[in-house]
């Protein structure tokens, strides 16, 4: 169950960030999860569980976690957070407010004098106008709450987007917020793991754009373009492309290297070809119908069903 933290005062008043289980920083700092560019106090970390249960523990603090109640706000400061389930019904934000507002009733006392009603009267009064003027800076800090609140889910997302990247493998996938959206660079293996990046997107719905490479994708791209089925192609990782095994034309073919390498952009940073010329007797045939590289071995039937092995070490 996700959790949900709404920010009632301050600069990024109005904000509603959902948040699934896990460790979370709340504070001023760039590299904060929840970043709150007016927050005065020490740096908070939040905990969530499965039940979408909150506790929180400061920088000076840290092994000293306290629980946020569901619906009950908290003032730190300025700024008044109040935190509960994300698919439950909320209380209206005013009355929020002015539960966090709201004094403490003082225990009676026998020998306080009648004189004193009108002295609570004043202090009710003074409640009440601090309410009036949180509640209409709220409504003026609303016209800000829908972009505050994007560009926190946004960071926040991608925090989460990160973490399991990390976790399926995929070290070279770059994330960074644009406004309110999250773009995803860099490059995956294979068309696999394209999907299992996919899935996960779809599976967490968000103002995801992807842009990334699929490094599969380009090897058919760069084997189509060269046409030679004695070379094998790899992929080192970080847009390096290995490029080894023998030519008839091994220059002409390091010249059209270097040209896919200027036409592919920026996903390919490199091409390394380690090429070596074939005597045109062991070269294989240009047409075929089943190919297959293990190791240093290359293997094509052609169509009239003749098998053809050649070693491709350069």
């Amino acid at each position: 169950m996700n959790a949900e933290i709404r920010i009632l005062t301050g600069r990024h008043a109005g904000a509603r960030i959902p948040l699934s289980p896990g460790c979370y920083q709340l504070g001023p700092e760039d590299n904060a999860d929840l970043q709150l560019t007016d927050w005065t106090r020490p740096s908070l970390t939040l905990e969530i569980d499965a039940d979408a249960n909150v506790r929180y523990a400061d920088d000076t603090q840290a092994d000293v976690a306290q629980a946020l109640q569901p619906y009950v706000p908290v003032c730190f400061d300025a700024i008044v957070l109040c935190t509960g389930p994300s698919d439950q019904p909320w209380p209206d934000e005013l009355q929020l407010l002015r539960d966090a507002l709201q004094p403490q009733p003082a225990s009676p006392s026998a020998s306080a004098p009648a004189a004193a009603a009108p002295s609570q009267r004043k202090r009710r009064f003074a409640w009440i106008a601090a309410v009036t003027v949180l509640a209409l800076s709220l409504t003026a800090w609303r016209y800000d709450a829908p972009r505050a609140n994007a560009k926190s889910a946004a960071q926040t997302q991608m925090a989460q987007a990160q973490q399991a990247f990390a976790q399926m493998g995929q070290t070279e996938l770059r994330l960074r917020t644009v406004q309110d959206r999250v773009e995803i660079e860099g490059m995956v293996r294979s068309t696999a793991d394209a999907q299992r990046v996919e899935h996960w997107l779809e599976r967490h719905p968000g103002s995801w754009q992807t842009h990334f490479g699929v490094a599969q994708t380009l090897i058919e791209s760069i084997t189509e373009s060269l046409h030679e089925p004695n070379l094998t192609i790899r992929y080192r990782g970080h847009g390096v492309y290995e490029v080894s095994g023998g030519s008839e034309h091994p220059e002409t073919v390091a010249q059209r290297l270097q040209q896919l390498r200027h036409d592919m952009g920026p996903r390919v940073v490199r091409i390394d070809a380690r090429l070596r010329a074939l005597d045109p007797r062991d070269a294989l045939p240009n047409t075929y119908d089943t190919a297959l590289s293990v190791d240093e071995l290359h293997y094509v039937e052609t169509p009239d069903g003749s098998k053809h092995f050649s070693d491709i070490s350069p």
